[in-house]
């Protein structure tokens, strides 16, 4: 089934019936609708069976936290153009779920203040949270922000 049905589909729906299709690519003993039926039910349970394990492999080796590390350790049995297309995949979910906890998180704080959420209250709220989640982390702050005065880095500890 491997070679015939990429792994880089993100559901079993979305796997084109071309792909599913079994005529010619196998010598199969009988090819009736009931044992078809129960051929398809196990090529779909094997299929989600890989994903799983590759889904489960991405987790572990660093993928909710550091995806390029993640992306870097492989797993052996599947081919690389498949591997970047799921890890893009599973990188752009988790992104999402970022975004929409910390908007969430925003508004239910803004709600418990009893504030009034505006359309423009939340389309500024969502772009900060894209910013926030997407934006690179700054390793080392200048002495100073725009407008906010001086800042203290953690070499400066020895001021406090």
């Amino acid at each position: 089934m491997r070679n015939f049905c990429p792994m880089n589909y993100h559901t079993w729906e979305s796997v084109p019936e071309d792909a599913k299709n079994l005529d010619g690519k196998f010598e199969l003993l009988r090819t009736n609708t009931i044992f078809m039926e129960y051929v398809h039910a196990r090529l779909h349970a094997q299929w989600k069976r890989t994903r799983g394990k590759w889904s489960e492999h991405w987790k572990k080796n660093g993928g909710k936290t550091n995806s390029q590390l993640a992306r870097s350790k492989r797993k052996f049995d599947c081919p690389i153009q498949e591997w970047n297309h799921l890890c893009d995949y599973w990188e752009l979910e988790k992104t999402k779920e970022n975004i929409i906890e910390h908007k969430e998180a925003t508004l239910d704080e803004l709600n418990s203040k009893g504030i009034t959420i505006t359309t423009t209250m939340e389309h500024q709220l969502e772009k900060e949270a894209i910013k926030s989640v997407c934006a690179r982390k700054k390793t080392i702050q200048s002495a100073w922000e725009v407008g906010g005065g001086p800042v203290l880095r953690k070499k400066d500890s020895w001021m406090k």
